[in-house]
């Protein structure tokens, strides 16, 4: 590992004291659409879909490409992946995949609770013994995982390559966590865990369907 624990922190302690109001912003943000999600109102799906890609946009350029890169040169590669995701998302919006979800069953339920966890991130990181304004608190890569992670594992349609850039995160994030004793980042590991084991189930619901289907049907 290129920097310490403190250097690491120290990379927050500039991003909260230079955006802070957008942490704040988007924190409320994340809130109002994710409760009209919830209550199954369109427009706060779509909004939500484009509020999870502007917040990878933006953790890619302001936190990787601006402050996590001088203390390591891999940032330049998570910016990378962050853009692609944010890019993805982007495109699921316009093949309105993310609109309409399914908090039942162990899937919904699970991506219900990250995302609340991530709702409640902020208040966990400022109770875990750092002292603002170095610790992460929103809008930044870890919680901006969760979310997605658990806002993906909800939707009704499940596609693997909306998936595949934060369970990457999940275990590079959720790496450092351990190493650096960040507990408030340890459900990180957890929600790549249940994202990899939704999507996998997913995935073998279909192609079961798929198989009964032909088989009802043949050619």
């Amino acid at each position: 590992m290129p920097f310490g624990l403190t250097d690491f922190l120290e990379t927050f302690a500039v991003y909260n004291r230079t955006f802070w109001p957008l942490v704040a912003t988007s924190w409320l943000a994340s809130l109002v659409v994710v409760v009209g999600a919830r209550r199954g109102a369109k427009r706060m799906s779509v909004a939500l879909t484009w509020l999870l890609a502007a917040m990878w946009l933006w953790s890619a350029v302001f936190y990787h490409a601006m402050i996590f890169t001088r203390i390591n040169p891999l940032a330049w590669l998570f910016c990378g992946l962050f853009v692609a995701e944010g890019v993805a998302l982007v495109l699921a919006w316009r093949l309105r995949l993310l609109t309409a979800f399914d908090w039942r069953g162990w899937r919904g339920c699970s991506g219900l609770a990250l995302i609340g966890y991530a709702l409640a991130y902020p208040a966990v990181s400022l109770a875990s013994g750092h002292a603002y304004p170095a610790l992460p608190l929103f809008n930044v890569p870890c919680p901006t995982a969760i979310l997605t992670l658990g806002v993906l594992l909800s939707a009704r349609d499940r596609r693997w390559w909306l998936a595949t850039v934060p369970i990457i995160w999940s275990a590079i994030g959720g790496s450092a966590a351990v190493l650096f004793g960040m507990t408030v980042d340890y459900p990180l590991l957890v929600a790549g865990a249940l994202a990899g084991a939704g999507f996998a189930s997913a995935g073998r619901a279909r192609r079961a369907t798929a198989l009964c289907d032909t088989a009802r049907n043949p050619a």
